[in-house]
């Protein structure tokens, strides 16, 4: 029997609100609750998939709060029920420029605006942060996250299992040797771990696309995978174990 409704805000993001993408992960975490989506607002496409909608697209950051002391304020008389307050964002380096206390202390004065915007002084607040993008939790458990992707992805298919299962070996090897500089980097300091912004989604695309186009030089014929956060992130994030990301990441 569930214990309660957690009132949820995501980011503006293809993958985090895809087809409950997020939620499920969610209910991994913790089965006991059912994870409310207040933000951002979604449609239903023709084929029945629930999508962002695009007027929300890209909403992050100090953009999201926003959104959600908005919303909080306009909607006290709804959050009697809830039981707590979650927030799911890309942390994006934010934090890279300033201490552990101002950090600390920052975070605090958040959650105290935010019960006071809804009006329930104890009400317990929940950020949750992928760092630096949801990425990294692909990376972090890749057998459920990139290997899935490459292995499992139905537009993949036509592509022989032994060629999809090098390109899955190949592609890890260029992401610790490329991205991660040999595994010396933490994947969830990415962002800023060489002092210019990095976007870690941005650069994985450019690494599957790069090697796409090798594989089809030496086999001669075309190997078509591709990443999309639009299309593939939310399947990966459905399918991921928070346990998995957790044990793979430095939190």
């Amino acid at each position: 029997m569930l214990k309660g409704q957690i009132a949820c805000f995501f980011s503006g993001g293809w993958t985090e609100v895809g087809n409950g993408a997020m939620e499920r992960f969610l209910e991994k975490i913790n089965a006991n609750y059912k994870y409310v989506k207040c933000f951002p607002k979604t449609i239903k496409t023709r084929n029945r998939n629930i999508v962002l909608n695009p007027s929300c697209s890209g909403i992050t950051g100090s953009a999201l709060i926003t959104k959600v002391k908005d919303y909080l304020v306009k909607n006290k008389n709804l959050f009697k029920p809830y039981k707590a307050i979650l927030i799911e964002d890309d942390l994006d380096g934010r934090f890279d420029k300033i201490s552990f206390s101002q950090a600390t202390a920052d975070m605090q004065k958040l959650k105290n605006d935010l019960r006071t915007c809804v009006g329930v002084p104890n009400i317990p607040i929940i950020i949750l942060y992928a760092s630096p993008e949801i990425e990294s939790w692909f990376i972090a458990d890749w057998n459920n996250g990139f290997e899935y992707f490459i292995n499992s992805f139905r537009r993949f298919q036509n592509i022989d299992s032994s060629v999809r299962g090098k390109f899955n070996h190949d592609f890890r090897d260029a992401v610790n040797k490329n991205l991660l500089n040999n595994n010396t980097i933490n994947i969830e300091d990415y962002a800023y771990a060489t002092g210019a912004y990095k976007k870690l989604s941005v650069d994985l695309q450019n690494l599957v696309n790069k090697l796409s186009i090798s594989f089809t030089s030496v086999f001669k014929k075309d190997i078509a995978i591709s990443y999309s956060k639009k299309e593939d992130g939310k399947e990966m994030l459905r399918n991921i174990i928070p346990i998995e990301v957790k044990s793979n990441l430095l939190v």
